[in-house]
């Protein structure tokens, strides 16, 4: 429930993760799409996106990405707070990237807050 410190975990597991090496985004996704998730997940990592790019070119980029991590075996954590502040298509980026990182053997850690219970049926064969 709000005010119990999730977004302060949050912030505390990314710095954790970087002092360990790994590459760690943490993003607010309030208000969001799945383009929008996705650009900002695929910016956030320094996936070599513009602005201006297509979700395809996004996508594309990302994917690019994670087969690099996966070659030096580099593990990347996405924290995405606010989760139940988004819109459904979040859902379906957030299931596109899961299996992007299957695909491409990445090392993919993702952890999202939200307030209620997590039952996003194209998430769930995910979630532990």
């Amino acid at each position: 429930s709000a005010g119990t410190g999730k977004s302060c975990l949050f912030r505390q597991v990314h710095q954790k993760a970087l002092r360990l090496g790994r590459q760690s985004i943490c993003l607010d996704a309030t208000g969001l799409d799945g383009t929008e998730l996705a650009f900002r997940v695929a910016s956030d990592c320094q996936a070599d996106v513009d602005e201006s790019d297509s979700s395809a070119r996004v996508w594309s980029r990302l994917q690019t990405h994670l087969l690099s991590l996966s070659v030096v075996q580099q593990p990347l954590v996405v924290l995405i707070d606010h989760f139940d502040l988004v819109d459904f298509s979040c859902s379906q980026s957030l299931r596109r990237l899961i299996d992007l990182a299957e695909a491409t053997d990445a090392h993919l850690t993702l952890l999202i807050a939200c307030r209620e219970r997590f039952t996003a049926p194209l998430l769930l064969d995910a979630v532990e």
